[in-house]
């Protein structure tokens, strides 16, 4: 769309849909066995049945209202995966697992991860607690904001800038 004078001439010379925006999803992984009861390697702990469920729910209705991620980014733990997983069957994004995001993850790690989805394509991360928030703290704000983010939650960024913080709980109820 290029605004227009009436007459025909131009008053910008930007087209307003062809605007380039790095579109970033920060994604929770959905609920998971509970750490205490799990007796493997916390890694391989994987979703709950019901965590499955509510994901895919999430998921479809997020993903009805916002644009679809190009990619799906996710730690290697299973409980990350199974979630980038249920992403990435709605959604048809291309599945990527990145060692740089698995549990205890830095800032340094996530800003090395996000740095290889450069541009103007749409790309869905999915991560842990508590190394996902402070990273977002970070890019975001320098540290300045604090953010919540419950188990299957997704942080919606635009060009770096805070869009939508969705807590898994508003799309299933």
């Amino acid at each position: 769309m290029i605004m227009e004078k009436p007459g025909g001439k131009s008053l910008f010379n930007v087209r307003i849909n062809k605007v380039n925006v790095m579109r970033q999803y920060f994604i929770r992984h959905a609920h998971a066995e509970e750490r205490h009861e799990w007796k493997e390697d916390d890694m391989l702990r994987p979703l709950t049945a019901a965590g499955k469920s509510r994901m895919e729910n999430t998921v479809r209705k997020f993903f009805s209202i916002y644009p679809l991620p190009d990619h799906v980014v996710s730690s290697e733990a299973v409980r990350a995966v199974q979630t980038a997983e249920i992403v990435c069957g709605v959604t048809k994004g291309g599945f990527v697992k990145e060692p740089l995001l698995n549990p205890g993850a830095d800032i340094a790690d996530w800003i090395e991860a996000v740095k290889k989805f450069p541009g103007s394509s749409t790309v869905a991360f999915v991560g842990h607690e508590p190394d996902m928030t402070e990273f977002l703290s970070f890019y975001m704000a320098g540290n300045a904001i604090e953010l919540v983010l419950k188990k299957g939650s997704i942080c919606h960024l635009e060009n770096r800038h805070l869009i939508n913080l969705v807590q898994q709980k508003l799309l299933i109820d």
